[in-house]
């Protein structure tokens, strides 16, 4: 029985230190926030992939909600010398569901998107790319 216990213990200590280290992973900064949504960018997922093009996830959470709670994943590579982005997959990961984690993904490469000034990419896009307007 003792063994019994002693494994259960250790199991459970064990997936305690392994969720805390996969949620404190990420890197959320608040990029935009409005009444019906906030979007982060995770600062420990850029990645520069060539002389021009960065890439990071973002997420789209509910207002009174952290990162860590779910939300809508998009991984975006933004080209610094055309000033455009394009999402190269998303996830939407909910926590809520059925007491659960469901999570969609989608791994099409979209279409670029030209960089509207005074948008939300277009602060990213000053941050990482290191260009003012």
């Amino acid at each position: 029985m003792q063994n019994k216990t002693s494994w259960f213990v250790m199991t459970f200590l064990f997936l305690l230190v392994s969720i805390y280290t996969v949620a404190s992973g990420a890197n959320w900064m608040l990029i935009d926030r409005h009444v019906k949504r906030d979007l982060y960018i995770d600062m420990s997922s850029v990645k520069i992939i060539s002389k021009s093009k960065v890439r990071y996830w973002t997420i789209i959470t509910d207002p009174n909600k952290s990162p860590s709670s779910g939300g809508y994943k998009d991984y975006i590579e933004i080209d610094c010398q055309k000033k455009r982005t394009r999402s190269v997959k998303s996830e939407t990961e909910d926590q809520e569901v059925n007491n659960g984690i469901v999570t969609v993904y989608s791994n099409k490469p979209i279409t670029w998107d030209a960089i509207e000034p005074d948008s939300c990419e277009e602060q990213i896009y000053e941050k990482l790319c290191g260009k003012k307007k």
